[in-house]
């Protein structure tokens, strides 16, 4: 509830915080009235149309991400590095360059320990490639529709 709480904050929106959390926008609407009806106080003032903390909810806010960055902390202490092989990722071209740098930044504070390789080629190669195993994801763009494995 605190990092969906936090989410909605930094997003200033409940739609765009339960895209970036994976979930419904009415789950994190949910989650919102969940945390309220526990600590018995709005954390959003409902008379502005657009997301705005009550001194209340500025409180918790602060107080949340503490809790939330030494979670991480300790969780990220007692996780061993993962070992095993990198996710290995196919990307045609320049199209994604702008996108890919904040994506692996993610990426990596999500799953630190987790390795990557990153290969260009053409969409024919990756595909083969991703049939055949050699690949666990492409990302690439396409006017024709691939055909999908039985």
């Amino acid at each position: 509830m605190l990092r969906t709480l936090v989410a909605v904050v930094d997003h200033k929106s409940f739609t765009k915080a339960a895209h970036s959390l994976g979930v419904t926008q009415p789950a994190v609407s949910a989650q919102i009235k969940r945390l309220q009806t526990l600590l018995g106080t709005d954390m959003f003032d409902k008379n502005i149309a657009a997301v705005v903390l009550t001194p209340a909810g500025e409180a918790v806010v602060t107080y949340a991400r503490r809790l939330l960055s030494i979670n991480d902390q300790i969780l990220q202490l007692a996780s061993a590095p993962e070992v095993g092989r990198p996710l290995r990722m196919g990307v045609t071209g320049d199209y994604f360059s702008p996108y890919l740098p904040r994506a692996f930044a993610n990426f990596r504070k999500r799953w630190p320990f987790r390795k990557f390789e990153i290969v260009g080629g053409t969409n024919a190669k990756h595909l083969h490639d991703l049939r055949t195993g050699e690949l666990d994801l492409i990302l690439l763009l396409t006017a024709e529709k691939p055909e999908r494995d039985s």
